[in-house]
């Protein structure tokens, strides 16, 4: 048989063709059904013209007959072969994922007018090792893929219809066709014969008796298929819905078909059923590259507007799965399609038969469990495992490999989708390029469906095939090494070496070709079969193949960008330096380039981005030397280009993600860095993660210099965590702020007085918000046992240990010198504005002699200190450290008066967190004795047994910070004359215009500090004697109106367990001057003095407090007798009797319901009535206590307004309180504190609903 040929004459400018839809009413098609056209017509046909372009004929040897005829055997014979030449249009598409085009050799065939109308114009088609096109003639056109027709199958005495679907078998051998008269035909091509033929029937020729596995007449054959490997069984489908299944029976003289009736869409449907139901799609499991025990089944699937059904066709015909689907009504086309994909192998693992169902927009994957087959079930499982939606409507779903499959939609955008990673890409959009749809459905049944497009997209050998009308368009996707090349050859180094990292770490979050995936997600698939352990050592080593192969790649692009960058920044400077003339063309080219592809000339930008990607890459691949030397080295070139480095590594730093650099690139961030404020808070946040630990023993850093930037810009944070986590040191960082706020203190003294510092917030007015967050915060991590700034436990425990005690042996330290450091000339020493000293030379922090002086010189006497600190402090100031001693006095727990004048509040709570730590307590301290024998020389006056007479040498860390402040606070305390109990004393206040001392109310706070721990800690925690009668002296006077409620607290829970002083009338007397009523009722219940009890709520300035004065007037009437004598209680009834007026002006509704609770006895609504009539200055109370009981009803349901309530002595939160509990039939009941009260029906309270007549008519007449 000779081959037709065709070349194609030169390209000319690519375009797009748009397939209009097929119409069955168009005059062509009309034709096209009545006419048959001979083959040898086509080839007979010679000096036609088309498109001026003339038809030649070329003979070319060949096995076959030359001749090409269609006979009355059905065989097709062959005749000369002729070229064709014509002009046509090339389309080539090139993204990174796919390279798009349209197959050159098939343009002058698809394109040819003259051809088509011979032939006729493609309709569907598929692809074996040669490409099938059937077309609206009938006709079936064999082409190979170098564009030479092998055969065109036809029937010359019958006319079969339009080719409506076809598919190759197998070894493509063979082709099954369907015909829209609903023929179907079996044709062997390679020696055109027809191998059976199976002819519709019409329905009038049907008889009840027949049977039905036949198609009808005029009905499409919409699907056809072979089933698995075989060349004899296949399946057709028409648009009625129905299922067959054929084989051919070969015969000695005449082959046989046998056809069994599957599947009919209407007979299945139930009674009832009021739906629309149609077949969308058809496909037959193929043979995979290895055996599977599914196989021998011949399984099918059938896709339905409303269900997906899996069909075994052998030993019998038997559905295996059904599932019903969701019709869309409310749209006009309902799209889907399935796709096989055979049991193969991927990396080792066997992977299960799996399925892809589309309908409308949603994809769902199931595979074919087959583990039960060898067992006495012995029935094929399928099973869902992936689910995946897209933006629009699906046309197309295919699988690529076992791992990936592609969705193209209905808006022609192409997607592929990783089952394995569970992610998505959309590769490529046809834009205006349309499939070839097969509208049979709708041609015959009139519905407004879509087309399918099962015959116009095919995969063969790894590439995707596209029929569009009068071209056949395909794509590759790329592995991951042709995008690389991809990328690079446009310039895009950014994308690749992002591409690069995100392929190395395995989550590029994107489809990958060639490349193994990561183990975790391999593994993680539900359709592999189960591992061996061959397998298992196979998938455990994906990860590193993966690493090995695309490591090496990375770092030569991250060279090669960067070298192409930093030529193209070379070329950026020539060309603005040199003249025009001048310009070499390969540096106006490689601008050109980046200006293409990333929309800007700037190189900065560019390099920005770009290193950003590099850094990323060598985090990744754990390739940080050579991102800080190769890298760095290359980056240095140009002084811009190493501070975008620096600039782009800071928040790798920052986050954690970079802990360790080099000293080249520590060195640069800190000279780069320290030039302004905005940098400057940056550098100390990167030197706070840094890792400058110790390297075998050496440092590699110049941590002298680094501490001296620290220490010159008050960078305290980065400071105290190198002194502390690195050196080991607390005392020192802790030092040098102290210091600094020393400074700060003493100048707003001497400027401003001593009452300047008496706020807690002073220090924001001074600008020391950095010194107080990195104060407080690494002295409470060293206390603790945490690292700082990260707060994780430090280790070893021993280290942890170490640094809390050396803390706190610092803080609370007895002697210390009281240095006022002023700089002379100006005020202050370390202005931020003041130009550093060299970053790397001279360095000699104020700190050191700090350092030496505290850990030395602890507790060394008076006078010694002051010779060796005058003496270091004479070196400093030949040194330029201008420094002189002003005063030289004594100071008692300096660190502490500094932190407390800082801020007390903090202090403390820095204290409180240390001291409930579970850290703290395994410390023990070995402390100096006690400077100060007494307290405040008050006599012991307290017997009690829960103080010690003297204090421990060796004490625990929570004793001995108890102590200090318990000291701290006597000596503190001495300006408040507390010696004596003489009341000029208590309102004396010692204010000294120069004198350093804490304040009043600090000192009260700290007392409120000590009181509490006292009785949370007791009897962990000790005092000396007399301690409870100190502090509660301390406690009484320091008070103010902010501190009077923490004050009164401490003092309130002091005394729930200690009694400080033995004649509780002196301390009564105290308590009341100071006005702790809270306190001082407590003490009145003591001694049974119930009325006076009452009285501290009168006189109480806290209205909220005023108003619990009814609740605890219901707790003393229900004491017991055992508590409070009847006489006791008769003494407060007649209190109260005598101060109506001030209850009722506290809260009269509280007032009310007291009297209806009968809780005093004879305390009645008629006593109050009758004490408020006999007082003519009690009228007004008289008519709002009546306004209430009268009116409760409106008041309970909110039908007064506010100006009423008023009006009445009531506000919306007194009625808050009032809740109801129930409402029966005898009224409502409502609860109000501890009191229960019931409104009846009539709306009176039930006791008022007692009064006598004659007082209601009394009072009705005086209030009409």
């Amino acid at each position: 048989m000779s081959r037709i040929s065709s070349s194609a004459s030169n390209s000319q400018t690519p375009s797009i063709f748009i397939t209009a839809p097929i119409d069955a009413n168009s005059e062509g098609l009309d034709h096209a059904l009545f006419t048959s056209v001979d083959a040898s017509e086509l080839i007979s046909t010679t000096n036609s013209t088309a498109y001026q372009e003339n038809i030649t004929l070329n003979k070319k040897p060949t096995k076959k007959p030359s001749n090409l005829q269609i006979n009355s055997s059905n065989k097709v014979q062959s005749t000369n072969n002729f070229q064709l030449k014509y002009p046509y249009s090339e389309v080539s598409i090139q993204n990174e994922y796919l390279s798009f085009y349209n197959l050159k050799p098939f343009i002058p065939i698809l394109q040819n007018e003259l051809l088509l109308e011979k032939v006729g114009k493609p309709l569907n088609f598929t692809i074996s090792s040669n490409i099938a096109i059937g077309t609206n003639l009938g006709k079936i056109c064999i082409i190979d893929f170098d564009g030479n027709i092998l055969a065109i199958l036809a029937k010359q005495n019958l006319y079969l219809g339009l080719v409506s679907s076809l598919q190759f078998s197998i070894d493509g051998s063979r082709i099954v066709a369907g015909y829209s008269e609903g023929y179907i035909v079996v044709w062997t091509w390679e020696n055109p014969t027809v191998e059976v033929i199976i002819t519709p029937r019409s329905k009038s020729s049907i008889t009840e008796n027949e049977p039905t596995a036949f198609h009808l007449k005029s009905h499409p054959i919409t699907h056809v298929c072979f089933v698995g490997r075989s060349r004899h069984r296949f399946i057709s489908a028409d648009t009625k819905g129905n299922l067959f299944h054929h084989q051919i029976i070969s015969k000695v003289v005449l082959s046989k078909v046998k056809s069994i009736f599957m599947f009919n869409n209407l007979i299945a449907k139930p009674i009832d059923y009021k739906g629309i139901s149609f077949l969308i799609d058809v496909a037959a499991l193929p043979r995979g590259p290895i055996s599977s025990p599914v196989d021998k089944f011949g399984v099918l699937a059938a896709l339905y507007s409303d269900s997906f059904i899996v069909f075994q066709t052998q030993p019998r015909i038997e559905i295996i799965y059904k599932k019903s689907l969701t019709l869309h009504a409310e749209k006009k086309s309902d799209l889907g399609s399935i796709s096989w994909l055979p049991s193969n192998h991927i990396y080792s693992i066997q992977t299960y038969n799996s399925i892809i169902c589309s309908t409308s927009d949603k994809v769902s994957v199931f595979y074919l469990d087959d583990t039960n087959l060898n067992t006495k079930i012995g029935k094929i499982t399928i099973k869902p495992f992936f689910e995946w939606e897209a933006r629009s409507e699906i046309n197309i779903v295919q699988w690529i490999n076992p791992l990936n499959f592609l969705a193209i939609t209905s808006d022609n955008a192409i997607y592929v989708i990783d089952i394995c990673n569970k992610v998505e890409s959309k590769v490529f959009s046809l834009s205006t390029i349309q499939l070839l749809s097969q509208p049979w459905l709708a041609a015959d049944s009139g519905l407004d469906i879509a087309g399918t497009f099962r015959y116009s997209f095919a995969n063969y050998k790894n590439s995707q095939y596209i029929l569009a009308k009068n071209n056949i368009y395909t794509f590759n996707l790329r592995t991951w090494q042709e995008r690389i090349l991809w990328l690079m050859d446009e310039g895009r180094f950014i994308e690749v070496i992002t591409l690069c990292t995100g392929l190395y770490k395995g989550d590029t979050g994107q489809p990958v070709f060639g490349l193994p995936p990561s183990s975790k997600s391999l593994i993680s698939l539900h359709n592999i079969k189960s591992l061996s352990p061959d397998s298992e050592s196979i998938i455990a080593n994906l990860d590193t193949q993966r690493e090995f192969l695309v490591g090496p790649k990375l770092a030569t692009l991250i060279q090669a960008s960067l070298k192409f960058l930093f030529s193209a920044k070379y070329d950026e400077i020539s060309i603005n330096t040199a003249q025009n003339d001048t310009r070499d063309f390969k540096s106006t080219k490689r601008l050109a380039l980046l200006n293409k592809v990333y929309r800007t000339v700037n190189i900065s930008t560019i390099l920005a981005s770009l290193l950003l990607a590099i850094i990323e890459a060598c985090v990744a691949t754990k390739k940080l030397d050579f991102l800080f030397k190769d890298i760095f080295e290359q980056v240095c070139i140009y002084s811009e280009a190493e501070l975008i480095f620096l600039e782009t590594l800071e928040p790798f730093i920052e986050n954690g993600i970079i802990s360790v650099v080099s000293p080249q690139v520590l060195q640069s961030l800190v000279k780069c860095y320290s030039e302004n404020s905005s940098s400057r808070k940056k550098l100390e946040e990167c030197l706070i993660y840094i890792n400058l630990k110790p390297q075998g023993g050496i440092l590699t850093f110049d941590i002298d210099g680094i501490l001296s930037v620290c220490y010159n810009w008050r960078m305290w944070k980065a400071s105290c965590r190198i002194w502390v986590d690195i050196l080991n040191d607390s005392v020192t960082p802790l030092n040098q702020i102290t210091d600094h706020i020393s400074l700060s203190l003493n100048n707003r003294i001497l400027y401003n007085g001593i009452s300047s510092i008496r706020s807690d917030d002073w220090y924001l007015e001074e600008k020391l918000v950095d010194e107080f967050k990195v104060l407080f915060a690494a002295l409470e991590s060293c206390l603790c046992g945490k690292m700082y700034p990260i707060d994780s436990p430090r280790q070893p425990l021993s280290l942890a240990q170490k640094i809390c005690v050396e803390t706190l042996e610092w803080m609370l330290k007895q002697f210390s010198i009281d240095k006022k450091l002023l700089k002379s000339p100006t005020k202050n020493n370390h202005s931020s504005s003041q130009t550093p000293r060299s970053t790397f030379s001279n360095f000699e922090p104020m700190s050191d002699y700090n350092n030496r002086f505290y850990k030395d010189n602890c507790y060394l006497n008076q006078e010694n200190n002051y010779h060796k600190l005058e003496k270091t402090i004479s070196t400093k100031s030949d040194q330029g450290l201008n420094y002189h001693i002003e005063h030289r006095n004594t100071d008692l727990y300096h660190i502490l008066k500094i932190l407390f004048a800082f801020n007390t509040h903090k202090t403390l709570s820095v204290l409180n967190n240390a001291m409930n730590s579970e850290f703290i307590e395994q410390i023990v301290l070995v402390m100096p004795e006690s400077s100060i024998t007494y307290i405040g020389g008050i006599p012991n006056q307290s017997d009690s047994p829960k103080f010690i007479k003297s204090a421990k040498k060796v004490k625990s860390a929570t004793q001995a910070t108890a102590d200090a402040l318990l000291e701290f606070l006597q000596i503190n305390s001495k300006p408040l004359a507390l010696e004596t109990v003489n009341e000029a004393s208590y309102s004396q206040e010692y204010n000294p215009e120069q004198s350093f001392w804490v304040g009043r109310e600090k000192l009260g706070l700290i007392a409120c500090f000590l009181a509490q721990i006292f009785v949370s800690k007791y009897p962990l925690i000790y005092f000396p004697d007399a301690t409870d009668n100190f502090l509660t002296r301390v406690l009484l006077q320091t008070s103010t109106l902010q501190t009077l409620n923490e004050c009164e607290n401490a003092l309130e829970n002091l005394l729930k367990i200690c009694s400080p002083f033995s004649n509780t009338q002196e301390l009564i007397e105290m308590v009341k001057k100071s006005g702790f009523y809270r306190v001082l009722g407590v003490l009145y219940k003591s001694t049974s003095q119930l009325p006076l009890v009452i009285q501290t709520y009168f006189d109480d300035h806290n209205s909220n407090r005023k108003k619990l004065v009814f609740n605890e007037i219901f707790k003393l009437f229900s004491a017991s007798d055992e508590e409070y004598s009847q006489q006791a209680k008769a003494n407060l009834t007649n209190f109260i009797k005598q101060n109506l007026d001030k209850l009722f002006n506290i809260n009269p509704l509280a007032l009310i319901i007291l009297a209806e609770n009968h809780t005093i006895e004879g305390f009645s609504h008629k006593y109050i009535l009758q004490i408020f009539s006999e007082n003519l200055e009690y009228a007004s109370l008289e008519f709002k206590y009546l306004d209430i009981v009268f009116n409760l009803k409106y008041l309970v349901n909110g039908k007064m307004s506010l100006n009423e309530l008023s009006s009445i002595s009531l506000n919306g939160q007194d009625l808050e309180q009032l809740v109801q509990i129930k409402n029966d039939s005898e009224g409502q009941h409502f609860k109000y504190g501890y009191y229960e009260i019931l409104l009846l029906p009539n709306g009176r309270l039930f006791e008022l609903d007692k009064l006598p007549l004659d007082q209601l008519q009394i009072i009705t007449e005086k209030f009409p």
